[in-house]
């Protein structure tokens, strides 16, 4: 876990430190790469995908404290970010605060998600995330895939989207992190044609499980 935060932390530093300011995209195919030395992290708040974030930032704060690390993400995720300034700044002094920007225009992916598919918080709604053995259970899990990974409706997709759109405008970062998780933010940083990165906390082998030859996602690496 160590060897793959560290390698992690390399690529969004070599990112931020190289690419060139304000650079426009010379061809269709070629991204827009923005001011040097800054990260912006586009996540969504749910800590089995945002932790993986929040290390890679605070181990890049320790290792190359000139980089501007910022993070637009949900109220709920800003208690941590005074903690992890002071985390990354006790090893390294030099390490900066890390801004955080609060996306007001929707609601959180947990929310949209149990709202909108689970009909709330309530006992009866939560029941509804436990489905039934094999094939029963495929079924009625394929059918609620779309809203599982994209839960807001087309409205609240789209503010959010502008409103991350227009803060990419805003911070000009010279690469963009990504939470594979995050559809508006995903769309808005590619729509912007902006030098990206995902980073994950799931393997390989969960993210590629179709690509194994001769079935092997059956028989010799199954995740």
């Amino acid at each position: 876990m160590l060897r793959l935060t560290a390698l992690l932390v390399l690529v969004v530093a070599l990112a931020a430190v190289y690419l060139r300011q304000g650079g426009d995209a010379a061809s269709p195919n070629s991204y827009i790469t923005g001011r040097n030395n800054t990260a912006l992290f586009l996540v969504a708040e749910h800590h089995g995908l945002s932790n993986v974030h929040l290390a890679t930032a605070q181990s890049l704060l320790e290792r190359y404290p000139d980089i501007e690390v910022q993070f637009a993400s949900f109220p709920k995720l800003a208690r941590k970010f005074p903690r992890l300034s002071a985390l990354a700044q006790k090893k390294q002094p030099l390490a900066r605060d890390i801004a955080f920007h609060r996306l007001t225009r929707g609601r959180s992916y947990v929310d949209a998600l149990l709202d909108g598919m689970l009909g709330g918080y309530d006992d009866e709604g939560l029941s509804n995330m436990v489905y039934p053995p094999g094939l029963p259970g495929i079924e009625v899990l394929a059918t609620g895939l779309q809203q599982i990974l994209s839960p807001w409706p087309a409205e609240e997709h789209l503010a959010l989207h502008d409103e991350i759109a227009a803060l990419i405008d805003e911070l000009d970062p010279a690469v963009v992190v990504l939470d594979t998780i995050f559809g508006p933010a995903i769309e808005a940083t590619r729509g912007k044609n902006r030098t990206h990165a995902f980073i994950t906390p799931n393997t390989l082998i969960d993210n590629f499980l179709a690509d194994q030859p001769y079935g092997q996602m059956f028989w010799k690496y199954p995740a």
